[in-house]
């Protein structure tokens, strides 16, 4: 089931149990997922760079509210890894991979463990080279 599936489906809980507030965001969510694809629906990896702008825009606006909010966007997101798992992973990948270049390694990085902070896995990536 595709991220637009399951908001979908969430919001025709959220419909049946009167929840304004998940009404509410994901309407906002499913209505930025057109906007950014001239009504075409999105694939899950544009969903999730879509995803991911729009909580960082709630978490910006640092209020109650928008932070509620960036919590239900996050569970459509990837879980973020600390920076002594993505220098684990990286490891276990050179292992893998003896003798790879940076950009190739951060694509397989990239790859395996998607929506992680890219500056972190690439500070690792040259202190690992």
């Amino acid at each position: 089931m595709t991220i637009e599936e399951q908001l979908r489906e969430r919001l025709k809980k959220a419909m049946k149990n009167s929840n304004a507030f998940e009404k509410s965001i994901i309407r906002v969510i499913l209505s930025e997922f057109y906007y950014k694809n001239d009504g075409k629906p999105l694939n899950d990896e544009e969903a999730k760079k879509a995803l991911t702008k729009i909580r960082k825009d709630l978490l910006e606006t640092n209020t109650d509210l928008s932070k509620l909010e960036a919590e239900l966007v996050s569970e459509y997101l990837p879980k973020s890894m600390t920076e002594k798992e993505i220098e684990d992973a990286l490891m276990a990948l050179l292992l893998v991979n003896e003798g790879i270049e940076f950009k190739p390694l951060k694509a397989l990085f990239d790859q395996h463990y998607p929506g992680q902070n890219g500056a972190i896995v690439a500070k690792h990536i040259k202190e690992l080279i």
